[in-house]
């Protein structure tokens, strides 16, 4: 279907090439990138080899495909997570979403077992609100991701807690994006401690209406259950 694209890659090529001849400059690549990843590229390059490069990890494609946008990862690391390679899955998960950001976004990493906290940045960082997801915050942003490790309870109310106080506070110190968010929550099982699965809910619902209301923000929560064993239903109940 990508053949429908080659009209308007060759016409614009060709029209720039008229433009920047005055200037004695070659004109820059025109390419597309499909949301399955497939991806044209007008002239063409010589590949040794195919399939490496994927360019919904690019920063021009999740630009354009999403926008501007506050993300808060909340990732369980509690003891069950170091079972069976999941938290080395979790881990992978949130990297390869800070990868992906643009210096248009913010973006911070909450972890929670029995309680909860803010991933710092770079040794002895710290900070209590979203962080422009420049390549210096992010490199260093990835790098406490690999550190993280595994142990005690479920505590699901302490994560978003502190997701959303977060949130709130980027928000009133006037460093969020004013545009999309999303908090993508990462678990592999059942809440062992904390307030119960109802009250989790009602933290979830009250939160994001005191932030469409007080701040005209839409949130979304997107959930991911992790392991075989993973407990479906609430993270269902959750999203």
């Amino acid at each position: 279907y990508t053949l429908l694209a080659d009209d308007y890659m060759r016409t614009k090529y060709e029209n720039d090439e008229i433009f920047w001849e005055a200037y004695k400059v070659h004109p820059s690549l025109t390419y597309f990138g499909a949301h399955n990843g497939l991806f044209r590229i007008l002239p063409a390059l010589g590949q040794v080899e195919c399939g490496n490069y994927d360019p919904r990890k690019r920063p021009w494609f999740v630009a354009a495909s999403s926008g501007p946008k506050d993300v808060i990862i909340v990732l369980d690391v509690s003891g069950s997570m170091s079972n069976y390679g999941k938290m080395d899955l979790a881990k992978k998960a949130a990297i390869t979403v800070v990868d992906t950001l643009t210096i248009s976004d913010r973006v911070a990493v909450i972890v929670f077992s029995d309680s909860a906290y803010q991933v710092p940045v770079g040794v002895g960082g710290g900070t209590d609100s979203l962080i422009r997801a420049t390549n210096e915050n992010k490199k260093l942003l990835i790098e406490s991701i690999r550190q993280l490790s595994g142990g005690g309870a479920t505590n699901f109310y302490a994560g978003f807690q502190q997701a959303f106080d977060a949130l709130e506070r980027t928000i009133e110190q006037e460093y969020t994006t004013g545009c999309n968010v999303a908090i993508l929550f990462m678990t592999d099982g059942a809440r062992t401690t904390g307030p119960e699965t109802d009250e989790v809910l009602g933290l979830i619902n009250n939160s994001t209406q005191r932030l469409a209301t007080l701040y005209g923000r839409d949130t979304k929560i997107f959930t991911f259950s992790l392991g075989a064993q993973a407990d479906h239903l609430v993270t269902k109940e959750i999203a």
